[in-house]
């Protein structure tokens, strides 16, 4: 029988056991898989704004010299207790280690990305036909010639 081939002995090391269980264990059903693809996309959509969130209102933190003053210009839509909650995230010492890190690695970034939210892989792909495009007109212009 094709089942007995996955059947692991007693003495086998436990990864092996867990082949074995995995081996048993039914696969997911269909809608399931798709709801967790969904939750995960959820999550990560949210995290996304939230960063961007987070950085608007690191901006206007960086636009004042002291927390009176900061404290004065609360951010339309944050109660001043959620204000005062970031405002202390952003004088922590462990945000302004990473804040410093992250300068120090994007100022040492011998390339620089201008080419927007298009993947590299696609600028790359586009100017590869670019080329194409052009040895073969050069080509058929000379063939008339």
């Amino acid at each position: 029988m094709a089942t007995d081939y996955f059947q692991v002995s007693p003495d086998s090391p436990p990864k092996l056991k867990k082949i074995e269980d995995l081996n048993n264990t039914p696969p997911p059903e269909p809608f399931e898989v798709k709801k967790y693809k969904f939750r995960e996309h959820c999550f990560n959509e949210m995290r996304a704004s939230y960063r961007k969130y987070r950085s608007r209102l690191h901006e206007k933190y960086k636009k004042y010299e002291t927390d009176e003053v900061r404290m004065q210009h609360i951010p339309e839509g944050l109660s001043a207790e959620d204000w005062l909650q970031m405002l202390q995230l952003f004088a922590s010492p462990e945000f302004k280690a990473l804040s410093l890190k992250n300068a120090n690695n994007r100022s040492n970034q011998k390339v620089i990305a201008c080419t927007g939210p298009t993947p590299f892989a696609q600028t790359e792909y586009d100017m590869v036909n670019v080329i194409f495009d052009f040895d073969g007109c050069h080509i058929m212009s000379l063939s008339l010639l």
